[in-house]
């Protein structure tokens, strides 16, 4: 069942977790020169960014396996 308890509470910890849009936090401008963006640079930021969505990916295969039967 798509809309059960259990799975709004997965999908509610999946964006905790993933930082997306309800939790995440945004750098104003004032901290664009201390970010992330300037603390990586070329593979590194490449490697940072990669692993965000193979993490997206993971939790989304997990939410298909637990409540689409996989």
């Amino acid at each position: 069942m798509l809309f059960s308890p259990i799975a709004f509470g997965f999908v509610i910890l999946f964006l905790l977790e993933s930082k997306r849009t309800p939790f995440d936090h945004a750098e104003t401008e004032a901290e664009v020169v201390a970010g992330y963006a300037t603390e990586y640079n070329g593979a590194m930021l490449l490697f940072l960014y990669l692993t965000e969505y193979i993490h997206l990916v993971i939790a989304s295969v997990h939410f298909v396996v637990f409540f689409f039967g996989g």
